[in-house]
């Protein structure tokens, strides 16, 4: 008959010691805001190399919250910065615009681009506006496209009725952009990303659509233009998604 030997003794015999792992525990901490959180978005805002967060808060009026990242994982409340349009006006985008070694948090309405700086010892600097007539809120996405060594800017709009539309600003490095280089979209778009999808060391877009629902892939050439859409994971007749090779 085989004989059955407890856990504890396999492991003894194996020189293995088992051990306990504690159950995980998660502290949380509340900032609270006088409004409805409406959109967040991150960055280095004064320049300590900690990533901070920046809240677009809805109230009367709408605000941007500024929160300093400590370092050891939680925050302590900064400046605020009064907006002129309501939250659902607004996008939010962080970068280092202007190349001081600071990201700026910087609102995108109607018309306009407002650029927060915030200096090293935490206060609200100055504050600079872009203008420029195809910028309304909508989908973006924040990268150095062409490889001048500025941010540059990717937008892209469209609804469910229509195409969609991508727009890219080229960044000049001091809060300002190009004229803008349109393109057309294969759908309305839902969402939008950048990265280097295919390898070749150029930013790529990648756009998730709301109508038809797909995901293009707009391969970058490095040069601000980018290739026509490539479509993945159509929805299919029997409701599924089906990949496209």
């Amino acid at each position: 008959m085989p004989r059955h030997f407890p856990l504890a003794a396999v492991l003894f015999f194996a020189n293995v010691v088992p051990i306990v792992a504690s159950p995980l525990t998660f502290s949380v901490e509340h900032y609270p805001v006088d409004g409805i959180p409406w959109e967040l978005t991150s960055g280095d805002y004064n320049g300590d190399g900690v990533q901070d967060l920046a809240a677009l808060i809805w109230a009367n009026p709408s605000y941007i919250s500024l929160f300093f990242g400590t370092g050891l994982g939680d925050f302590s409340p900064g400046p605020v910065m009064v907006l002129s349009n309501p939250a659902p006006d607004v996008n939010l985008i962080s970068g280092d615009f202007d190349e001081d070694g600071r990201d700026e948090v910087a609102a995108l309405s109607y018309g306009s681009i407002l650029f927060f700086h915030i200096n090293r010892d935490n206060t609200s600097g100055a504050v600079s506006e872009f203008r420029s007539f195809p910028l309304i809120p909508e989908l973006t996405a924040v990268a150095d496209f062409d490889l001048d060594g500025h941010l540059d800017l990717v937008l892209a709009s469209g609804n469910y009725i229509s195409r969609g539309l991508l727009k890219y600003l080229p960044g000049d490095g001091r809060d300002g952009f190009g004229p803008p280089i349109f393109k057309e979209l294969s759908a309305s778009p839902n969402a939008i990303t950048a990265g280097d999808v295919d390898g070749d060391g150029l930013l790529d877009i990648v756009v998730a659509n709301n109508s038809p629902p797909t995901v293009d892939f707009l391969l970058g050439h490095g040069d601000g233009s980018f290739a026509n859409a490539i479509p993945a994971f159509p929805w299919s007749e029997v409701d599924e998604w089906i990949p496209v090779c």
